[in-house]
């Protein structure tokens, strides 16, 4: 076998060699080994997800009735059961253009900072803040059944028609009908007729 034979095979078996190799699309680092040694991989199986792990985002889902609101730099506030007690907060920085016309939402990607304790493939709750206002009045959500809150006045329910305001995922801003200090039913209590007798127990705010 003359030299010529010899780097023919050895180009053969380099290019063979080449069909192994698992090449990143991208920089960065690996996050998470999904594939194991020994394990024969099919096409578009996924053996290895590599990432950036600074600077973080969130892709997030908003509603379209909602989307009007959200504007890019909005501030975000972030919720996670890894770290209930730890005030979360990012940033819109950015808002796809077209939206899903099945689940009738738009995606948004949420910038984090440096020092974010979240970790990639977390789940978080976020909250964009289109409006803010100091002093305000709120009530639960559950609270409230159309214009209506229940209002235990004595020992007696009364159902009384408010006012509302900014609406959050959580509470509602009531602009009127309602003072600071007075008690309402929570959840708001369908079945029970305006003026029936109750008995109040005091909820613990969370």
């Amino acid at each position: 076998m003359d030299l010529r034979q010899i780097q023919g095979l050895i180009s053969v078996q380099m290019e063979k060699i080449d069909d192994y190799v698992i090449v990143s699309p991208m920089d960065g680092v690996v996050l998470r080994r999904d594939g194991e040694i020994g394990e024969i991989a099919e096409a578009g199986q996924i053996l290895y997800r590599v990432g950036v792990p600074k600077p973080l985002r969130i892709t997030a889902e908003v509603n379209e009735e909602d989307i009007p609101r959200v504007a890019l730099g909005q501030k975000v506030l972030l919720r996670t059961d890894a770290f209930p007690d730890h005030p979360l907060e990012g940033t819109v920085g950015e808002i796809t253009p077209m939206g899903d016309s099945v689940a009738k939402t738009y995606r948004i990607r949420i910038a984090l900072p440096n020092d974010t304790p979240l970790k990639p493939g977390m789940s978080v709750e976020a909250n964009v803040v289109t409006r803010e206002k100091q002093d305000a009045l709120l009530v639960p959500r559950e609270a409230a059944q159309g214009t209506y809150v229940s209002v235990i006045n004595g020992n007696h329910a009364e159902r009384r028609p408010v006012t509302f305001g900014i609406r959050g995922t959580r509470a509602i801003e009531v602009l009127s009908g309602l003072t600071e200090g007075e008690r309402i039913a929570v959840p708001f209590p369908t079945g029970l007729r305006d003026g029936a007798r109750v008995r109040a127990t005091e909820q613990t705010a969370k």
